[in-house]
């Protein structure tokens, strides 16, 4: 297990899969053997081995062996679902993950609204995707990850034709959070909205002005 640990810090998933894998088959019974497999998945993930990952996963969560473990593999599962452009697996997944960990409050929590909302946005359905957007803000991000969500709930509240709150949440921004490149990101999102509703001379003079 360490050796898998030293393995997968230098990037080597390969030894690291090989390690796990052998500790999995050996040791079934061992104490450590739920953290291996979860692990194992992991491991598997980072090796960019999706449809694997996804297997290992949902074998760790129908084991069962402990609320943590399956928490933690139902997010590893969406993640995969996702990654792979399956969307409807990925929503399923997701939302068994939140339910698990709503009480948690924790980063995991809304990132996984987050990456649910753009799962619902490419099933074509903004409006649930907003409401999912909308719970991923209540979070605490670093500024890129503050500007990518808000710029999925502009863009899912554009799609709607709900230029109102699409602006009412980027007025309500604290710009002074953010870096520079952060609120110049904002400001094209502002004029973006502003000329989805007409209001060209507004979006001119917005940009000019940060210009």
């Amino acid at each position: 297990l360490n050796s898998s640990k030293l393995k997968t810090s230098m990037r080597d998933y390969a030894g690291a899969r090989q390690d796990l894998m052998q500790l999995v088959a050996q040791y079934p019974d061992a104490a450590i053997a739920e953290q291996a497999c979860l692990e194992l998945a992991d491991v598997t993930m980072k090796a960019g081995l999706n449809v694997e990952a996804q297997r290992l996963y949902r074998k760790v969560y129908n084991l069962g062996f402990s609320l943590e473990s399956q928490t933690a593999a139902a997010l590893g599962a969406g993640r995969c679902c996702y990654e792979e452009k399956e969307y409807e697996n990925a929503i399923k997944w997701l939302s068994d993950y939140i339910e698990l960990a709503k009480d948690n409050k924790d980063d995991g929590l809304y990132k996984a609204y987050f990456l649910l909302g753009k799962a619902i946005s490419a099933m074509g359905k903004p409006q649930q995707a907003s409401a999912a957007f909308e719970c991923a803000l209540a979070g605490q991000h670093q500024p890129e990850d503050y500007v990518q969500i808000v710029s999925a709930l502009v863009q899912a509240y554009i799609e709607q034709g709900s230029y109102i709150e699409a602006l009412g949440v980027l007025q309500n921004i604290d710009s002074w959070r953010l870096w520079q490149r952060q609120n110049v990101e904002i400001l094209v999102l502002k004029s973006k909205v502003l000329r989805e509703m007409g209001l060209i001379d507004r979006a001119v003079a917005a940009l000019a002005g940060r210009a």
